[in-house]
């Protein structure tokens, strides 16, 4: 059975404790500012994404015990993370390699069959795949499906009116709102990412386009091009 700490916030956050293991994401000596995770005051890996391990939810079938732990620099500004999972069977346990340099993307159970030790997971986008995961008696597989959803109105209209903001640029080179600030990055990296049919050099280009002549571009011209894959 699990035991999460129920003691400080901050053991809260990074211990996890099951019927053979004390999990704990800590720093080490030789190891500033990078955390590791230690199972039973023992390493058994450090972070390789710059220096930030957290736990997710963790799973339990009838033979297994799966903790995902994702990897990232830390913050908002370091959206990538490696993913990896933890698997425990009585007192051994194995670490999978799920994914590497993943956009936001981290293991969340869809569904548990405790019985038959099988789990399936939702992990997240890659370079206009869809990824999810399956856990069957031991063994974790990763499938991909491509992505063709078109981009949603919504964030289509924001793409529009961020890109008729060229057209009244002053300066050059031409100012981009996405090009020019992290949260603005942050969002076009995300539409790349769940929408690969989207072109941020073509974005980048017409901005210039806009900036150069005045002219905008309409929501119906703007569409055509970039949001309907």
């Amino acid at each position: 059975m699990l035991q999460s700490a129920k003691s400080a916030e901050n053991e809260a956050n990074n211990t996890l404790r099951t019927t053979h293991s004390t999990y704990t994401i800590s720093e080490t000596p030789e190891h500033e500012y990078t955390q590791c995770l230690l199972r039973n005051g023992e390493r058994v890996f450090c972070s390789t994404a710059g220096g930030v391990l957290y736990f997710g939810e963790p799973v339990k079938t009838r033979s297994y015990i799966l903790l995902p732990i994702s990897d990232s620099c830390g913050g908002n500004g370091c959206p990538s993370r490696d993913v990896r999972l933890v698997v425990e069977r009585g007192s051994k346990i194995t670490v999978k390699n799920v994914v590497e340099d993943c956009y936001w993307c981290e293991l969340t159970v869809l569904h548990i069959n405790a019985r038959t030790d099988t789990a399936t997971f939702k992990i997240g986008n890659k370079q206009g795949y869809r990824l999810a995961g399956s856990f069957r008696r031991g063994t974790l597989s990763v499938h991909r499906s491509k992505i063709t959803s078109k981009i949603d109105a919504r964030t289509c209209s924001d793409l529009h009116e961020t890109i008729k903001a060229c057209a009244s640029s002053e300066t050059r080179p031409c100012f981009n709102p996405y090009n020019s600030s992290a949260s603005g990055n942050r969002m076009m990296l995300s539409i790349e990412n769940d929408h690969p049919s989207f072109s941020r050099s073509a974005f980048n280009e017409t901005c210039d386009n806009i900036c150069g002549s005045g002219k905008e571009i309409t929501y119906r011209q703007f569409s055509s091009k970039f949001c309907r894959g």
